[in-house]
């Protein structure tokens, strides 16, 4: 994915995301790499060996609806967010 104005990959949407997995991905120049659903109600999502390059607003964002919420989870724990698993993504 290159050139997205708002999200490279939006994973699942409030507590309408079930299991999922962000594997081996290549997202350059969108506004913030990747948005997760971090509702309570929402299901696991494994976000791992993606590289993201020039995300202007994080590579790697929980969303609450459509506002991010917190640090990028790519340069810092997911831990505040136990549905969350981030592990092994390149920032650029």
């Amino acid at each position: 994915m290159e050139g997205a104005p708002a999200y490279g990959i939006i994973v699942g949407w409030g507590d309408y995301m079930r299991d999922v997995t962000v594997t081996g991905n290549v997202i350059r120049k969108s506004h913030i790499g990747i948005g997760v659903a971090a509702a309570s109600g929402a299901g696991a999502a494994l976000i791992t060996d993606n590289l993201i390059d020039g995300a202007q607003d994080g590579a790697i964002r929980a969303m609450k609806g459509p506002t991010p919420v917190g640090p990028d989870l790519a340069l810092e724990s997911a831990e505040s967010y136990p549905n969350l698993a981030v592990y092994s993504n390149v920032v650029r």
